[in-house]
């Protein structure tokens, strides 16, 4: 008896122990702080929310704030929680840390525009709470007009800050991101655009089957209409953009309307499947049963009017995904069915709805918090309801196609012709590289349209012959043409080898594209030597030696289509291509054959790959700012690149004394360069430049930048 009594207090101490320990290490396990830094742009909340159901809704802040509550709070352990279908309230708590030494504004978004209500409380500087209201049924905070409950919060500096949200749990995804202002407006402005590409491109497809119903007058076109009209209203509810776009209204947010939305558009897609599919004549009792789904729908829209009369939102709310998700699975069942009996419309409606039920089953699943929140299970109804009404649009269109016969040789037609497009279109990419096309997103010629334009960042090249007016004074038209042709095919392989193409020709001047700056310097570089040798070759037929000057600038330029409605081409228009055109104009100012500019300089991934060096300022005509401009001579001779490279460092020393205004001693430095190099033109100009100026005097106010007026 004492041994039993001895072993039940053990067990008990045990026991009590274990209980004691499980406490100390849940409360070890609290969600940590969050730190927040200068450095620091946006965050997700979800690791460091600690969660409190609330069933009864009957906790106030007051309550759930009290120290003795701290360890009711549970550490979310989901990157984003989900609640599923509950009647509960939920409340979150989490803990600011202003690490920067300066005050700091945030701003709390959850990602989630369907919710009704959801509080953000926070203590004053007094010690008491203030909250923040935001959801369908109260008004976007002052100055945040986003489709997504936002709060704005203010840290002092070195200020910690312990929040609380307060909302109704059921089906809420807590997906909640810090945001600093900047990145906030810049997220904003993305999602707007994607947004609006994606209902634009709704919309735009809508009108389109609207004008082919006017033209038509089928019905299937009217049932259809009517369908993705309640749908693009039902997903702007859902997707919170009725209030970005119309502002605070109750009509709106009303859970009525999307409730009602949903049922208006699902009892026209079921009436659109049994038209579309025939079911009354291939699947009778299949059709039987779509009725009943309809009749239950027209239940479903009533119940919604009449929302919190005869049926609770919660309850709604359960019966609105799983009638939808039935809808969804007998039309495909249905269309299946269709389709097997070798009713040939009835595939592209199969393919659409493969589509749209696994959007709807991934959602209805998610909300159910059967699937987690994510990007893909957020988006996967929109993904698949575009899907769905882009191919419910084909399948309409294909049960007006002509007959057999007529597409049979409406495709012998198209494969006799097959050939001479290819023709064409190899000819026309002479006309308009295949580059271009790329840049354009285009897949042929025939894709261009007058206007189409992209902007980029490219390096262009700009290169001329030298004293080419001169040359062609000696020639006839036909040897002009000639000689062009000739030079044109030494210097255009030599683009493409490089991943650059042609622009334009300009008479005997080229304009050249590149997306990388190494590329075009390269090219460049081998341009000049395929000169070379091709001049080698004009002296054994004792033709004059051709000269050339090449200017690069890299830059944001448009690239597109200009033009008229009967007369259109491609090219480019930039203060990026003018720059180039006007550094190839300073190589015979200073002597030497390749110029490029400070932007492209700086993007070159490895500049002492290159023979280059920088030889002037300049402010050039039509410019307000001035731009260092560098000499690359990697493409000289051998015996004037050494002797470049051995004066280089005494050059930047004698040019950094010219801008100086130590003219003097720039001019002895210059002249030290010619004596080690005579030939070098660049030394030379700055020489003569220095004793001009001992000579005839300067402006005291120069600043360095040489002017040149000419174009």
């Amino acid at each position: 008896m004492g041994s039993n009594l001895f072993l039940q207090t053990i067990m008990r101490l045990g026991i009590f122990s274990g209980l004691i320990f499980f406490m100390v290490c849940w409360a070890a396990e609290a969600s940590p702080p969050l730190n927040l830094t200068a450095e620091v742009k946006q965050v997700r909340l979800g690791p460091y929310l600690e969660l409190l159901e609330d069933p009864q809704h009957q906790e106030t802040i007051e309550s759930v704030a009290a120290p003795a509550r701290r360890a009711d709070f549970e550490s979310n352990e989901q990157a984003i929680p989900n609640f599923g279908f509950t009647a509960s309230a939920m409340w979150a708590r989490f803990e600011l840390v202003n690490r920067s030494a300066q005050d700091t504004q945030w701003v709390l978004e959850l990602n989630y525009a369907r919710i009704g209500e959801i509080a953000l409380y926070f203590q004053n500087e007094t010690g008491h709470w203030e909250q923040q209201w935001a959801g369908t049924y109260h008004p976007s905070p002052p100055k945040i007009r986003y489709r997504n409950p936002s709060f704005r919060i203010a840290l002092k500096a070195q200020e910690s800050q312990v929040f609380y949200l307060w909302f109704p749990a059921s089906s809420v995804a807590l997906d909640l991101t810090l945001w600093e202002p900047i990145a906030f407006a810049e997220k904003v402005r993305q999602d707007q655009s994607r947004v609006g590409i994606y209902y634009g491109s709704l919309l735009i497809m809508w009108l389109y089957n609207f004008v082919l119903f006017l033209s038509l007058r089928d019905r299937n076109y009217l049932y259809y209409l009517l369908y993705v009209l309640g749908f693009l209203l039902w997903m702007c509810t859902y997707d919170g953009l009725t209030e970005e776009v119309f502002g605070h209204s109750k009509f709106w947010t009303s859970p009525q309307l999307g409730a009602f939305l949903v049922a208006f558009h699902e009892f026209w897609l079921v009436q659109f499947g049994r038209g579309f599919l025939k079911t009354r004549v291939h699947a009778p009792l299949l059709d039987r049963w779509l009725i009943l789904l309809m009749v239950v729908l027209g239940i479903e829209m009533v119940l919604a009017l009449l929302l919190g009369i005869v049926i609770s939102r919660f309850w709604l709310l359960m019966l609105i995904p799983m009638v939808a998700l039935v809808v969804v699975i007998s039309l495909f069942v249905a269309a299946l069915r269709c389709w097997l009996r070798n009713y040939r419309p009835a595939f592209f409606f199969l393919v659409a709805f493969s589509t749209i039920m696994v959007g709807a089953s991934v959602l209805v699943l998610k909300l159910m918090a059967v699937l987690p929140s994510n990007v893909f299970t957020e988006n996967a109804l929109f993904l698949g309801a575009y899907l769905e009404i882009f191919l419910l649009a084909l399948a309409l269109t294909d049960r007006f196609k002509v007959m057999k016969e007529e597409r049979e040789l409406a495709l012998q037609q198209q494969l006799a012709g097959t050939e001479r497009i290819a023709a064409l279109n190899h000819v026309f990419q002479k006309f308009v590289p295949y580059e271009f096309l790329n840049f354009l997103q285009k897949e042929e010629v025939t894709d261009l349209q007058l206007g189409d334009c992209i902007e980029t960042e490219m390096t262009v090249l700009f290169i001329d012959i030298r004293a080419f007016t001169q040359l062609s004074e000696q020639m006839t038209p036909e040897a002009n043409f000639q000689f062009i042709n000739e030079y044109l095919s030494q210097m255009g392989p030599v683009i493409r080898e490089h991943q650059g193409f042609v622009d334009k020709y300009i008479g005997d001047a080229i304009v050249a594209l590149f997306p990388q700056a190494d590329d075009a310097v390269q090219a460049a570089v081998a341009m000049l030597n395929q000169l070379s040798r091709w001049n080698a070759s004009r002296k054994q037929n004792q033709h004059p030696t051709i000269r050339v000057g090449i200017g690069i600038n890299t830059g944001k330029l448009m690239l597109g289509t200009v033009g008229e409605r009967h007369r259109m081409e491609g090219t480019v228009i930039s203060d990026a291509v003018n720059l180039a055109s006007r550094l190839e104009g300073l190589t015979k100012r200073y002597g030497v054959s390749l110029v490029v500019s400070e932007n492209t300089f700086f993007a070159l991934k490895n500049q002492h790959r290159y023979a280059i060096r920088c030889i002037d300022r300049v402010l050039v005509a039509g410019k307000k700012n001035a731009v260092s401009i560098f000499e690359v001579y990697e493409g000289d001779s051998e015996e004037m690149k050494a002797q470049k490279q051995a004066t280089v460092r005494e050059f930047e020393e004698a040019r950094s004394l010219f801008h100086l205004k130590r003219f003097q001693e720039a001019e002895a430095l210059f002249a030290n360069c010619l004596v080690r190099h005579p030939e070098d033109p660049v030394a030379a100009f700055f020489q003569h430049q220095c004793e001009y100026h001992l000579q005839h005097g300067w402006d005291e106010h120069w600043d360095g930048v040489t002017q040149v007026d000419t174009k």
